[in-house]
């Protein structure tokens, strides 16, 4: 079907991974195509361009990783830390610390990034591990969007240091991010550390629940965000995505010596249809998606895998996302959907000028949940 509500057009469907006589969708490496009209009725693309996607990803759930070790990260000792505030519940004193070794680490799906967390008290203690040298975010989101989420912010400053604070994320127009007032940056003993291997760690501690901003739920499942920059100077992101899970139940503490236990989390699988990862392509288009795989199969293999793909853009226009070899137009396949007709198709891309286009033949439109729908701009 397809809606037209507020300016937002949004394409759903569900693909076959390998299809006789069609390009192969590998859980590796693939090279896709996007493009997006200027008007409902297909015709000529207003933008496109061809990205590079690996789904080698634990794309049905997002686990701990068993036996991930990483390096310790040392708190600094000379940074202070704040008593609880009115938006914390108390129960830390200010000499409280978090641990250097956390609980669980997660591997998260795009950018070769760590996630290492424990709970105490009323406190996440976090640490993002990234491969690349550049500012890094963790956010909150029920919605799993960056518009109305919370976010930290770590921002190197060149000399292996930095600083790490907390923001309001947007997409609205003007500046995406804003600094939370002075008065509501409360996290405690954060630190943001560049050895000159090539990696950015970032760690922090922050309140369940605070006045105003998203509650993080410790029996229950939370929606995290994170993003990586193209350098340390805050701008548009060139990695980011976003996980949910359950962290857990908190270690108990008798004060502000105590010896902290290490929480047990059992891995929570939530239901597959709420997982997606995403890729923006621009800043008007966003792409999520998840590979299906059969019990009967592996990720490796991945015999009867489909992927469900979801395409978000910032207007009313017809959406596609193709399949590819070589990054070319000419040769590759496409999903096509017009918002004209309600229409979400399989092409092939023939040419590129007269016709470009010709629909797949009956047999081969084995797309499933497919939709096309305007929503919200």
């Amino acid at each position: 079907k397809i809606e037209v509500v507020n300016g937002q057009t949004i394409m759903k469907f569900t693909k076959i991974m390998k299809e006789p006589g069609e390009i192969e969708i590998s859980t590796g490496d693939n090279t896709f195509l996007w493009a997006h009209g200027s008007s409902n009725t297909i015709g000529y693309h207003a933008k496109r361009d061809s990205f590079e996607l690996n789904l080698e990803v634990p794309t049905t759930t997002i686990l701990p990783t068993p036996g991930l070790t990483t390096s310790p990260t040392v708190l600094p000792t000379n940074q202070p830390t704040a008593a609880p505030t009115a938006g914390g519940s108390g129960g830390i004193t200010e000499t409280m610390v978090c641990p250097v070794e956390l609980a669980t680490s997660t591997r998260l799906p795009q950018g070769d990034i760590i996630f290492s967390y424990s709970v105490i008290d009323d406190i996440l203690c976090g640490r993002l591990e990234s491969s690349e040298e550049s500012w890094i975010g963790f956010g909150i989101s029920p919605t799993g969007m960056m518009a109305g989420g919370d976010g930290i912010i770590g921002l190197p400053d060149g000399n292996g240091g930095g600083t790490v604070s907390k923001w309001k994320l947007s997409d609205e127009d003007g500046a995406r991010i804003q600094p939370v007032p002075e008065e509501k940056q409360t996290l405690l003993q954060s630190s943001l550390v560049q050895a000159g291997d090539g990696n950015t760690v970032m760690t922090f501690a922050k309140y369940l629940k605070e006045d105003g901003e998203h509650e993080i739920l410790v029996n229950g499942e939370n929606t995290f965000l994170y993003a990586l920059g193209s350098t340390n100077d805050i701008g548009y992101h060139v990695t980011r995505g976003m996980f949910r899970m359950s962290i857990g139940t908190p270690a108990p503490t008798s004060g502000p010596t105590a010896v902290l236990a290490t929480p047990t989390a059992s891995p929570v699988v939530p239901a597959e249809e709420d997982v997606f990862y995403e890729n923006q392509l621009s800043s008007d288009l966003l792409l999520r998606y998840k590979v299906n795989a059969p019990p009967s199969t592996t990720m490796d293999v991945c015999d009867g895998c489909t992927v469900s793909i979801e395409v978000i853009y910032d207007g009313e226009a017809w959406l596609g996302i193709g399949f590819s070899t070589d990054g070319k137009m000419v040769g590759s396949e496409a999903v096509i959907g017009t918002p004209e007709d309600g229409n979400v198709q399989k092409w092939n891309l023939v040419s590129s000028y007269y016709m470009p286009t010709e629909l797949m033949p009956e047999s081969q439109q084995t797309l499933s949940n497919a939709k096309i729908e305007v929503v919200n701009g």
